[in-house]
């Protein structure tokens, strides 16, 4: 009598099923594909859930992690209508599809059992993640000018100074309006050739666009003078030679106000001279004697700065000539006077500073003063001068607990085995230590990428980077770019202002 009891009991209500396992994999890669199409994704959290009405989750029966292959396991026990199989969308992910044999597909997330399991497919149960991508930002167009030329004379015109603040994207296309009509059809790339045949004075634009479609112009003045026939130009630059190599490279910045004197008849009296203009050209405009002259050109000294190229050059010129290319490069000098500051508010100490050393600096140039200007950006002295902190890029979004990384670009010699060491305030508690140190390195010359992990305890919001890069020979001397604004929000927005 008790064995009938029990069978009628069984018959009346669900049988508990013995423990089963239900199986299947995670991948990163369109619906339906798989190895090597389709990539295993390790570590995704996949949930087994039980409940008594369809379309519902009331208890959760197991939870799992997929392995390196992306497979996983979930033991079924209990007495439940159905059963659940739901994937957690990893961090930077959202689901594009899931497939079962045994179940049925009721979201990209979920796929549902009914009971009993028993005779069913319960294993080949997949799902399929793609990479969130991420909100695309316009490019930034530059012009680059003012332009000065003459009619009838071919110029450059340059607009590789545009750029794309997404990591990955690049400018596809630079389009021109050369002649104010509001088409960009007058010129394509980046350093395109042009010639105004006649008088011009007014603005040119620029229209740049990357991989999305996305655009951004910018302008920039011209101005063309009648170009006479018997007389001849002499032109060239100024210029900020940074790695003292007497030539001017790509991102070594003219130098405005500079005195550059024109002798056309060399160990007499000077006939001409003029001031370099805010990007450091110059121009003279001379008038051969007979078939040519020739004319002596040379750059009046400052005190500080040393002379890297030729000085003084000899030049014969023709009448119809235009003359290119004849630059001036100096550097400056190491001066106890010249320091670079942190720039930091307080409670931080907004007076630490170092001595700058021509021959170690971080980014493309030194940008030196002679008191500390703080503020609440810590960008004191870009805010008052120019903004050279190019020399750290982040080139990922800071997030508690996941992996980011950077580029340092630096320039150093070996004889006193630079060091290279950056911090960011995790914790927010005004001190560098090393629980908020990242790199710690000897390097010379080059960019280098440094992955890092964000603490899972670091605090979202406002917080600062330092970063120094010194020689650590008999008599440390110190060039920086020091303690920058970095925030720490659940996501960067890009273009992230460079640091050094």
């Amino acid at each position: 009598m008790k064995t009938l009891i029990l069978l009628l009991l069984c018959a009346g209500m669900l049988c508990p099923v013995h423990s089963q396992t239900l199986s299947g994999r995670v991948y990163e890669g369109a619906t339906g594909t798989e190895p090597p199409t389709a990539n295993p994704l390790n570590g995704v959290t996949v949930e087994l859930w039980g409940s008594n009405n369809q379309g519902t989750l009331d208890q959760r029966v197991d939870v799992t992690t997929t392995n390196s292959e992306g497979w996983y396991g979930l033991e079924a026990e209990g007495s439940w209508e159905f059963y659940s199989i739901k994937e957690i969308n990893p961090g930077g992910y959202s689901s594009n599809g899931a497939t079962s044999v045994g179940g049925a597909v009721k979201t990209a997330d979920l796929i549902e059992y009914m009971y009993p399991l028993s005779g069913k497919t319960l294993t080949g149960n997949k799902f399929w993640d793609a990479k969130d991508q991420p909100d695309n930002n316009p490019p930034v167009a530059e012009a680059d000018g003012p332009y000065n030329g003459y009619t009838g004379v071919s110029m450059t015109l340059d607009g590789s100074g545009s750029w794309d603040p997404d990591v990955g994207d690049s400018i596809t296309q630079y389009q021109w309006d050369l002649d104010g009509d509001g088409q960009y059809d007058d010129a394509t790339g980046a350093k395109p050739q042009y010639t105004w045949n006649s008088l011009f004075s007014g603005t040119i634009y620029l229209r740049v666009y990357d991989s999305h479609n996305s655009s951004d112009a910018d302008s920039a003045s011209v101005n063309i003078r009648e170009f006479q026939q018997d007389k001849a130009v002499i032109k060239g630059f100024k210029f900020n030679d940074l790695n003292q190599n007497g030539q001017r490279d790509l991102g070594e910045p003219g130098i405005p106000g500079w005195e550059i004197v024109l002798d056309e008849h060399p160990f007499s009296s000077p006939d001409q001279s003029t001031l370099t203009d805010s990007t450091g050209g110059y121009s003279f405009t001379v008038k051969p004697e007979n078939d040519s002259t020739l004319c002596l050109l040379y750059e009046k000294s400052k005190n500080g700065w040393t002379v890297t190229s030729d000085s003084a050059y000899y030049v014969n010129v023709h009448a119809g000539q235009v003359v290119t290319g004849i630059d001036f490069g100096n550097y400056q000098r190491e001066s106890s006077e010249f320091f670079d500051f942190g720039d930091v508010p307080t409670p931080y100490d907004p007076f630490a500073h170092y001595t700058v050393h021509q021959s170690f600096y971080l980014g493309s140039g030194i940008d030196s003063e002679l008191a500390h200007q703080p503020d609440s950006d810590a960008q004191g002295d870009d805010k008052a001068d120019s903004d050279d902190e190019d020399g750290i890029v982040l080139t990922s979004a800071l997030l508690p607990g996941q992996h980011a990384s950077l580029d340092a670009t630096v320039y150093g010699t070996a004889e006193h085995e630079p060091r290279l060491e950056i911090w960011i305030d995790f914790d927010q508690n005004n001190v560098w230590d090393n629980y908020d140190k990242i790199v710690d390195d000897h390097v010379t010359t080059g960019t280098y990428t440094y992955p890092f992990l964000v603490p899972g305890t670091a605090l979202t919001g406002k917080t600062y980077m330092r970063a120094i890069y010194s020689d650590w020979g008999p008599f440390p001397r110190m060039a920086l770019r020091m303690e920058k604004l970095r925030t720490m929000p659940s996501k960067l927005e890009h273009p992230v202002p460079s640091q050094s």
